[in-house]
């Protein structure tokens, strides 16, 4: 139970400081209001949305999109202070930006998860390969061939041949002599 806990007091707290985010992005736009455009005011918006993403994952992202058009539809659009809009434009501005502030989240999310999911075959290769750590190399031909040996089946048609110790792999057309590796397609092949 204390774990649910946690995870529920964790989630929470990323979405309040995507919250924390937006409201410090409009604070910090409000003195900008008269030097900047719109457009660039915006941006900084979709800015806050991008790091939201990247930092806090997807749900606080599309909060912090839904956050910023409303944000910056109430303090920076005329009238001020309200969610009426005198310029039917805007509304214009208001689903662009919310679909690329969604676009952003949805993609940061995305690469998050693909990085996840490469550590995970990074961490499940080394195991395979029993490289625990990255000092650990394979610096003789024979060892690389002891351990690719118990990850190709029986019956895959490919086999390796060692002849002398040699401490590098050779392509096959260098294989001119007893003493280099040679791999085939077939047993009968050479």
């Amino acid at each position: 139970m204390k774990l649910a806990r946690n995870t529920v007091w964790h989630r929470a707290t990323r979405y309040l400081v995507a919250v924390l985010l937006g409201a410090a992005c409009a604070v910090l736009c409000l003195p900008l209001a008269g030097w900047l455009e719109l457009a660039n005011i915006v941006m900084l918006f979709l800015l806050t949305v991008a790091i939201t993403a990247a930092w806090l994952g997807q749900g606080p992202g599309i909060l912090a999109a839904f956050l910023s058009v409303a944000l910056f539809d109430v303090l920076f659009v005329e009238p001020r202070f309200s969610f009426a809009v005198n310029d039917s434009q805007y509304l214009v501005t208001f689903v662009v930006m919310l679909l690329v502030a969604l676009l952003i989240s949805h993609l940061s999310s995305l690469l998050q998860r693909q990085l996840h999911q490469a550590q995970q075959r990074e961490q499940r290769t080394r195991v395979l390969y029993g490289r625990r750590g990255a000092d650990h190399s394979t610096a003789y031909a024979h060892d690389v061939t002891h351990i690719s040996a118990g990850f190709i089946p029986a019956g895959a048609g490919i086999f390796w041949l060692q002849c002398h110790q040699v401490a590098a792999w050779r392509m096959a057309a260098d294989c001119t002599g007893p003493g280099d590796f040679y791999v085939a397609n077939d047993v009968g092949e050479r």
